[in-house]
């Protein structure tokens, strides 16, 4: 991963609207002192990078390009804001409003899979509404999250799956916006 100490020479990060700047590069960042030149005044105090679509989130992320004698690497903003905020590169951060375009740091988390997991919209391809709840014969199935997933039971009405399914969301420390239905 990029030394900490290289970003904060490319990049301000603004951790009350979660903007990152580019900064005026030193020459040591490229190759010539043209490209530098050529960088710096055209991105120099402009917002870095651009928004895209990541297909495996569902969501839009704004990702920034860096380049150095490491080659040129494309990095999540909020990683980068996460990381020039607090010193460090987290295994996952996590959004905590779910929108993954506010990366002011009161909005990011250090997070694990697991943790992250617990903080998600429902899937699209959920038919029940609720998450772990599926039709099964005239009833219906609730499983709990993790590896191996863990069976809560078998119920007669939604209702009644649905509220042991939100039990155990509770008792898991899943966010209250867990399982949100799409916009």
């Amino acid at each position: 991963m990029i030394s900490i100490e290289y970003l904060a020479e490319c990049l301000d990060y603004d951790p009350l609207s979660g903007q990152l700047t580019w900064r005026s590069r030193p020459l040591g960042h490229f190759g010539s002192s043209r490209s530098a030149s050529v960088f710096n005044s055209q991105f120099a105090g402009k917002e870095a990078g651009s928004v895209s679509f990541k297909k495996s989130a569902g969501a839009d992320y704004r990702k920034v390009c860096i380049s150095g004698p490491f080659g040129s690497k494309t990095i999540e903003a909020h990683r980068l804001a996460y990381a020039i905020y607090h010193g460090d590169w987290p295994e996952m951060v996590d959004h905590f409003d779910g929108n993954t375009l506010n990366n002011r740091i009161s909005n990011l988390r250090p997070a694990t899979r697991s943790v992250n997991g617990r903080n998600r919209r429902l899937a699209r391809h959920n038919t029940s509404g609720v998450p772990g709840v599926s039709r099964n014969g005239s009833g219906w199935i609730v499983y709990g999250g993790g590896s191996p997933k863990e069976y809560l039971g078998r119920f007669t009405t939604i209702f009644e799956a649905a509220c042991a399914r939100k039990g155990y969301e509770l008792r898991s420390r899943y966010t209250l916006r867990h399982g949100e239905i799409r916009p």
